[in-house]
């Protein structure tokens, strides 16, 4: 089953209020991103798919994606025109070469993506606490790092899939080539750690005390600081400020105040809200979500609540 999502998931910005600006909004609406849930057998690792497909060279070239911080972990694979990336960490920006094929853990800062041209892009989202079911590395290796897909799946089977997904008529059609692999990919599960539990919790409620979270799985502060660290790559510490900020931008998207998204996201207050955003985006929340035209169009049908509306496009 897929989604279309017109709210919250997508924003389509004009540079100006013009015309053209609204031919961008239409066709982007017209594409739509497609969001996939995951087989039942993949849901114990897999989040969500996504589908971005915008064919028309012109209009996406005219579009800016940016991706605002994750808690989770993502495997990125191109099937169109390549994609040029900044990553931004506070007030620090960082070329990013493209790659088609990577590997994108915790993500702390704020990714600006521009397309060369006619754009394809599925995203598999991976819950971070069950990553090596499906990649064969370490999660602690991916903090903030583009690592090409060949590296830690099956060499063959991207291979194949490659060509098939450039070559897939739709989205549907893209979900299953994409699905096929992880299953491919996948191994059996195994009892989940105290560490992976307490990421999964962090996931849920990054609110909760990272002093409460040890005393319920039964472990040490520091045992669950370092161990966590280890395991992915950042402590939880940082790991809940990441889903905090993650939340809020999905809040937003619903047309929440700010005020309430502080309360409501685990921020001490509206104050500590902005702090964070400045620290981890390098810009204040009201800087984010103010463009010069700001369309928004309500889905059709019933879609599943999902703590992801932070991918926007803007042009």
């Amino acid at each position: 089953m897929t989604d279309t999502l017109k709210t919250g998931a997508i924003d389509i910005v004009a540079g100006e209020a013009d015309a053209f600006g609204d031919v961008v909004a239409d066709a982007m609406i017209a594409a739509g991103l497609k969001v996939s849930h995951p087989h039942p057998l993949l849901a114990d690792f897999v989040e969500d798919i996504w589908d971005l497909d915008i064919p028309d060279g012109d209009i996406a070239r005219r579009l800016i994606i940016r991706v605002p911080p994750s808690a989770y972990a993502f495997l990125f694979l191109q099937y169109r025109t390549s994609i040029v990336s900044e990553w931004t960490f506070g007030s620090a920006n960082v070329p990013r070469f493209s790659k088609r094929r990577s590997a994108i853990k915790v993500q702390s800062g704020i990714i600006t993506a521009r397309p060369m041209g006619p754009l394809g892009a599925i995203i598999v989202r991976i819950k971070p606490e069950a990553w090596e079911r499906v990649v064969r590395a370490p999660l602690s290796n991916f903090l903030d790092h583009k690592i090409d897909l060949h590296e830690v799946l099956d060499k063959q089977a991207l291979a194949e899939i490659e060509d098939e997904l450039a070559a897939a008529p739709h989205a549907d059609a893209r979900f299953a080539l994409i699905e096929e692999l992880l299953f491919r990919e996948m191994r059996p599960s195994h009892l989940r750690t105290p560490l992976m539990q307490a990421a999964a919790r962090l996931r849920f409620d990054p609110a909760l005390q990272i002093r409460q979270l040890a005393s319920e799985l039964d472990i040490s502060v520091r045992h669950l600081s370092r161990g966590f660290k280890a395991t992915f790559g950042t402590g939880p510490k940082q790991f809940a400020r990441l889903a905090r900020v993650e939340k809020a931008f999905a809040a937003r998207r619903d047309g929440h105040c700010w005020t309430d998204i502080a309360h409501a996201c685990g921020f001490a207050d509206q104050a500590h809200l902005i702090h964070d955003f400045r620290a981890i985006i390098g810009a204040a929340p009201e800087e984010i979500f103010k463009p010069p035209v700001f369309r928004t169009w309500v889905a059709e049908g019933r879609l599943r609540a999902r703590p992801f509306f932070n991918l926007f496009v803007a042009g």
